[in-house]
């Protein structure tokens, strides 16, 4: 009995971990991979701004370029990094489809 209940906590505790972040009716992950001009992937500081509010969410992304966000749908964002003047802007539309993969390239110092 002691195994069958160690053996429901590793499989419910492994399954939690390999989840998505959560998401509510009016939001979406955006799955991002970030490079310089060359493809080469940058772990850098990325900043999310809602241009209509201005809030700005910042994430790392990791070694291989990669960040996860949840933004807002029917919004429109700017996207920039560290060590870059080239930003770009996204707009979301109402009923986007989750996850949104892209692949943003940056010039970088």
């Amino acid at each position: 009995m002691k195994t069958i209940f160690s053996f429901l906590f590793v499989l419910f505790f492994s399954t939690a971990q390999a989840q998505p972040p959560a998401i509510d009716a009016d939001s979406l992950v955006l799955k991002l991979t970030i490079t310089n001009q060359l493809d080469q992937k940058l772990e850098t500081l990325l900043r999310v701004e809602d241009l209509l509010t201005h809030k700005i969410k910042t994430y790392q992304t990791s070694k291989e370029g990669k960040a996860t966000c949840v933004i807002s749908t029917a919004a429109n964002y700017r996207i920039s990094i560290t060590g870059s003047a080239d930003t770009y802007e996204y707009n979301i539309p109402d009923f986007a489809i989750s996850p949104v993969t892209l692949t943003f390239k940056f010039t970088v110092k």
